[in-house]
Protein backbone atom coordinates (compact mmCIF):
# COMPACT_ATOMS: atom_id res chain seq x y z
CA UNK A 1 0.00 0.00 0.00
CA UNK A 2 2.84 2.45 0.58
CA UNK A 3 4.23 1.92 -2.87
CA UNK A 4 1.14 2.23 -4.81
CA UNK A 5 0.75 5.47 -2.74
CA UNK A 6 3.90 6.76 -3.02
CA UNK A 7 3.86 6.57 -6.74
CA UNK A 8 0.32 8.15 -6.92
CA UNK A 9 1.92 11.16 -4.86
CA UNK A 10 5.20 11.24 -7.32
CA UNK A 11 2.89 10.61 -10.11
CA UNK A 12 -0.01 13.51 -9.62
CA UNK A 13 2.28 15.59 -7.39
CA UNK A 14 5.73 15.78 -8.32
CA UNK A 15 5.10 14.78 -11.65
CA UNK A 16 8.23 12.37 -11.41
CA UNK A 17 6.86 9.75 -14.01
CA UNK A 18 10.13 7.43 -13.67
CA UNK A 19 10.38 7.60 -9.96
CA UNK A 20 6.46 7.02 -9.87
CA UNK A 21 7.45 3.90 -12.75
CA UNK A 22 9.52 2.52 -9.53
CA UNK A 23 7.22 2.89 -6.52
CA UNK A 24 4.26 1.32 -9.32
CA UNK A 25 6.55 -1.65 -10.11
CA UNK A 26 7.46 -2.40 -6.59
CA UNK A 27 3.73 -2.62 -6.01
CA UNK A 28 3.27 -5.30 -8.50
CA UNK A 29 5.68 -7.16 -6.64
CA UNK A 30 3.89 -7.01 -3.53
CA UNK A 31 0.56 -7.07 -5.11
CA UNK A 32 0.83 -8.31 -8.84
CA UNK A 33 -3.34 -8.13 -9.05
CA UNK A 34 -3.02 -4.03 -8.00
CA UNK A 35 -5.63 -2.87 -10.56
CA UNK A 36 -4.88 0.75 -10.11
CA UNK A 37 -1.18 0.34 -9.79
CA UNK A 38 -1.01 -1.51 -13.17
CA UNK A 39 -3.19 1.35 -14.88
CA UNK A 40 -1.07 3.73 -13.78
CA UNK A 41 2.20 2.14 -14.82
CA UNK A 42 0.59 1.24 -18.53
CA UNK A 43 -0.21 4.96 -18.85
CA UNK A 44 3.37 5.79 -17.79
CA UNK A 45 4.89 3.40 -19.73
CA UNK A 46 2.85 4.46 -22.77
CA UNK A 47 3.91 8.03 -22.24
CA UNK A 48 7.35 7.50 -22.19
CA UNK A 49 7.31 5.26 -25.21
CA UNK A 50 8.51 1.98 -23.18
CA UNK A 51 6.95 -0.60 -25.42
CA UNK A 52 9.40 -3.74 -24.88
CA UNK A 53 8.09 -2.72 -20.69
CA UNK A 54 4.47 -2.22 -21.82
CA UNK A 55 4.38 -5.34 -23.42
CA UNK A 56 5.95 -7.30 -20.48
CA UNK A 57 3.49 -5.65 -18.53
CA UNK A 58 0.81 -6.65 -20.33
CA UNK A 59 1.82 -10.14 -20.45
CA UNK A 60 2.18 -10.29 -16.80
CA UNK A 61 -1.43 -9.08 -16.53
CA UNK A 62 -2.28 -11.56 -18.49
CA UNK A 63 -1.63 -14.25 -15.30
CA UNK A 64 -3.79 -12.15 -12.78
CA UNK A 65 -6.77 -11.23 -15.23
CA UNK A 66 -9.50 -13.57 -15.25
CA UNK A 67 -11.91 -11.43 -16.88
CA UNK A 68 -13.02 -11.95 -20.66
CA UNK A 69 -13.33 -9.56 -21.74
CA UNK A 70 -10.00 -7.80 -20.13
CA UNK A 71 -8.10 -10.88 -21.14
CA UNK A 72 -9.15 -10.19 -24.96
CA UNK A 73 -8.09 -6.64 -24.49
CA UNK A 74 -4.83 -7.63 -23.33
CA UNK A 75 -3.95 -9.99 -26.44
CA UNK A 76 -4.86 -7.11 -28.55
CA UNK A 77 -2.63 -4.71 -26.98
CA UNK A 78 -0.01 -7.02 -26.87
CA UNK A 79 0.09 -8.61 -30.22
CA UNK A 80 -0.31 -4.80 -31.47
CA UNK A 81 2.40 -3.35 -29.52
CA UNK A 82 4.31 -6.48 -30.23
CA UNK A 83 4.14 -6.39 -34.25
CA UNK A 84 4.06 -2.45 -34.40
CA UNK A 85 6.54 -1.74 -32.22
CA UNK A 86 8.44 -4.59 -31.76
CA UNK A 87 8.57 -6.28 -34.92
CA UNK A 88 8.08 -9.11 -33.30
CA UNK A 89 5.86 -11.04 -35.55
CA UNK A 90 6.15 -14.63 -33.48
CA UNK A 91 5.31 -12.90 -30.23
CA UNK A 92 1.92 -10.96 -31.96
CA UNK A 93 0.86 -14.06 -33.50
CA UNK A 94 0.93 -15.87 -30.37
CA UNK A 95 -1.57 -13.16 -29.05
CA UNK A 96 -3.81 -12.89 -32.19
CA UNK A 97 -4.16 -16.48 -32.50
CA UNK A 98 -5.53 -15.98 -28.45
CA UNK A 99 -7.68 -14.12 -29.37
CA UNK A 100 -9.00 -15.88 -32.68
CA UNK A 101 -9.21 -18.90 -30.32
CA UNK A 102 -11.65 -17.05 -28.05
CA UNK A 103 -13.76 -15.50 -30.84
CA UNK A 104 -13.09 -17.68 -33.92
CA UNK A 105 -14.88 -14.77 -35.74
CA UNK A 106 -12.53 -11.73 -34.97
CA UNK A 107 -12.08 -10.00 -38.26
CA UNK A 108 -9.45 -8.17 -37.06
CA UNK A 109 -7.55 -10.86 -35.32
CA UNK A 110 -7.46 -13.13 -38.43
CA UNK A 111 -6.55 -10.63 -40.84
CA UNK A 112 -3.90 -9.46 -39.07
CA UNK A 113 -2.63 -13.18 -38.62
CA UNK A 114 -3.09 -13.34 -42.69
CA UNK A 115 -0.92 -10.67 -43.15
CA UNK A 116 1.89 -11.40 -40.85
CA UNK A 117 1.89 -15.34 -42.54
CA UNK A 118 2.65 -13.33 -45.62
CA UNK A 119 4.83 -10.93 -44.46
CA UNK A 120 6.60 -14.03 -42.87
CA UNK A 121 6.38 -15.91 -46.69
CA UNK A 122 4.34 -19.15 -44.53
CA UNK A 123 2.07 -19.75 -47.87
CA UNK A 124 0.02 -22.32 -46.40
CA UNK A 125 -0.93 -20.65 -43.07
CA UNK A 126 -1.42 -17.34 -45.21
CA UNK A 127 -3.58 -19.39 -47.32
CA UNK A 128 -5.43 -21.09 -44.15
CA UNK A 129 -6.09 -17.47 -42.80
CA UNK A 130 -6.84 -15.72 -45.90
CA UNK A 131 -9.59 -18.67 -46.20
CA UNK A 132 -10.90 -18.04 -42.89
CA UNK A 133 -11.14 -14.15 -43.60
CA UNK A 134 -13.06 -14.67 -47.31
CA UNK A 135 -15.57 -16.69 -45.18
CA UNK A 136 -15.64 -13.47 -42.34
CA UNK A 137 -15.28 -10.37 -44.61
CA UNK A 138 -18.52 -8.71 -45.64
CA UNK A 139 -16.80 -5.93 -47.82
CA UNK A 140 -16.89 -6.50 -51.75
CA UNK A 141 -14.05 -4.68 -52.37
CA UNK A 142 -11.56 -6.57 -49.54
CA UNK A 143 -13.33 -9.59 -50.46
CA UNK A 144 -11.74 -9.16 -53.88
CA UNK A 145 -8.52 -8.74 -52.56
CA UNK A 146 -8.66 -11.56 -50.93
CA UNK A 147 -9.50 -13.83 -53.36
CA UNK A 148 -7.20 -12.24 -55.79
CA UNK A 149 -4.13 -13.07 -52.88
CA UNK A 150 -5.52 -16.44 -52.56
CA UNK A 151 -5.52 -16.83 -56.36
CA UNK A 152 -1.80 -16.02 -55.89
CA UNK A 153 -0.88 -18.24 -53.47
CA UNK A 154 -2.15 -21.12 -55.10
CA UNK A 155 -0.87 -19.85 -58.18
CA UNK A 156 2.86 -19.07 -57.34
CA UNK A 157 3.56 -20.34 -54.21
CA UNK A 158 1.33 -23.36 -53.36
CA UNK A 159 1.03 -24.66 -56.78
CA UNK A 160 -2.35 -25.91 -57.48
CA UNK A 161 -3.56 -24.31 -60.84
CA UNK A 162 -7.67 -25.34 -60.53
CA UNK A 163 -7.64 -23.94 -56.67
CA UNK A 164 -6.29 -20.97 -58.22
CA UNK A 165 -8.33 -20.65 -60.68
CA UNK A 166 -11.38 -20.73 -58.28
CA UNK A 167 -9.86 -17.95 -56.08
CA UNK A 168 -9.12 -15.81 -59.37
Amino acid sequence: ALWHLTGVVLMEQLHAGERAMDAFRQTLVADPGHVDAFLRLRLLYDEHGEHEALTDLLERRLDVERDPGERMALHRAIAELARNFLEDRERAKVHYRALVEAAPRDGRAVAALSDIAWEQGDWPAAAETLRRRAQLETDPSTLKHIHFRLGMIYAERLPDLPEAMQWF
